[in-house]
């Protein structure tokens, strides 16, 4: 299966890629060449499952992970792109979508789209999707940002190189406590305990996971007070980070500890010459919002999460 330009889902859907607002900077022929590229490269993926006929083209990853965790087979739809050409396209590709679950004895699918598709987001929650999660992203142009400016602390904000082993295990239990309101914590099929631990889980693969970069605020005595993860990849001629996850122990929230912690992940980035960073959070959370347009990030899209637990799949 190789895609093309010409097909038409693709300049239909190409507006809503959560990518999109880098065509501002690569131009729009540039960024619908990536996007092509990207999506050939994932649907050739071993665990991927696509969809594609008259009605447009869906995928379902296997997430291994995620089944562990939630004790449910596990998968995310990466791609729902109808044909609006054709009638009833969107409904007659959830279905597909849902047939091919069902196959695979998948049993909780998981997806996130663009809050400007909203007759995809709509057909979904009409055959059965819960919307668990709402976010907004904020992108920062480092090329173009001001000199960072850390306000005086009584703590150290570093690139953390994962030799203490103290910390190491420190930093898992600061992600358990701190996320409270996301599309895990959302979902009432999951117990709140569950919830809890896959951030705990999720941070100790962090740890461990040295393709990733770790940035912490630590005390005098080397006590973490919080933590940035960072994933890096590049986007044609373009280095982009991506902010994973932004904790502060719950404890000392409110002391300027996730701004400066912030900016130290500026500075480290412009160090390593990442272009564009990007960061998102629950349209809710109005305190790290302004944290991020206070770094001079600006709001550039919002998405829906939802989920369908199949029932009858097996």
């Amino acid at each position: 299966m190789y895609l093309k330009s010409i097909d038409p889902f693709i300049d239909q859907n190409v507006i809503n890629s959560p990518d999109f607002h880098l065509s501002r900077i690569l131009g729009i022929d540039n960024y619908k060449d990536y996007y092509i590229c990207q999506l050939n490269q994932y649907i050739e993926k071993t665990n991927v499952f696509t969809i594609k006929n008259i009605n447009g083209l869906a995928t379902l990853e296997y997430l291994d992970w995620d089944t562990k965790l939630l004790g449910f087979k596990s998968a995310r739809m990466v791609y729902f792109l109808p044909n609006s050409s054709v009638n009833n396209s969107h409904q007659n590709l959830v279905e597909d979508i849902i047939n091919l679950a069902k196959e695979k004895n998948i049993e909780y699918i998981t997806t996130r789209l663009s809050t400007n598709d909203l007759k995809s987001i709509q057909t979904l929650e009409t055959n059965g999707f819960l919307t668990t999660d709402n976010i907004i992203t904020f992108s920062l142009n480092l090329d173009n940002s001001p000199e960072i400016q850390l306000n005086k602390a009584d703590y150290e904000c570093i690139l953390y190189d994962r030799i203490e082993p103290i910390i190491n295990e420190a930093i898992p239990e600061i992600a358990k406590d701190a996320f409270k309101n996301d599309r895990f914590h959302n979902d009432p099929l999951i117990p709140l305990n569950k919830a809890d631990n896959i951030y705990f889980e999720w941070m100790k693969n962090t740890v461990n996971n040295i393709n990733e970069l770790l940035f912490i605020a630590i005390d005098s005595n080397k006590a973490p007070l919080g933590f940035i993860s960072v994933k890096n990849l590049e986007i044609m001629n373009l280095d982009v980070s991506t902010i994973v996850l932004v904790a502060v122990d719950e404890k000392l929230q409110g002391k300027n500890i996730g701004f400066n912690l912030l900016n130290k992940t500026i500075e480290g980035l412009k160090e390593q010459k990442v272009n564009i960073v990007n960061v998102g959070t629950q349209i809710s959370n109005i305190p790290a919002q302004r944290l991020y347009l206070k770094a001079g990030f600006k709001p550039v899209c919002t998405s829906t999460t939802l989920r369908k637990y199949i029932v009858d799949c097996c």
